[in-house]
């Protein structure tokens, strides 16, 4: 998504800790909320994230926030790739 998409209002809704929000996961730079009537996104605040992570539009900012904050488990048990493919020759 480029600059030109990203919501450009910048809010702190109000009853939402200014703390609520985690950095990026891509960046580690502090997330920010934006939209407007009744619309909440969250999106990474460095305009330089190769990524540009944004989350969809939500009703509430509880749902905002939900999304945001949702990480992939980091204890997730993955197979390596090499491991999986082992014998698949």
């Amino acid at each position: 998504m480029s600059s030109e998409q990203k919501p450009q209002s910048d809010h702190q809704p109000s009853g939402v800790a200014s703390n609520a929000l985690l950095a990026c996961p891509f960046c580690g730079h502090p997330a920010k909320w934006a939209g407007e009537k009744g619309e909440h996104f969250i999106l990474c605040s460095n305009a330089h994230c190769h990524m540009e992570p944004v989350t969809h539009s939500y009703w509430t900012t509880d749902e905002a926030l939900a999304a945001w904050n949702t990480r992939a488990d980091s204890k997730a048990n993955i197979t390596p790739h090499a491991e999986a493919t082992e014998g698949r020759r």
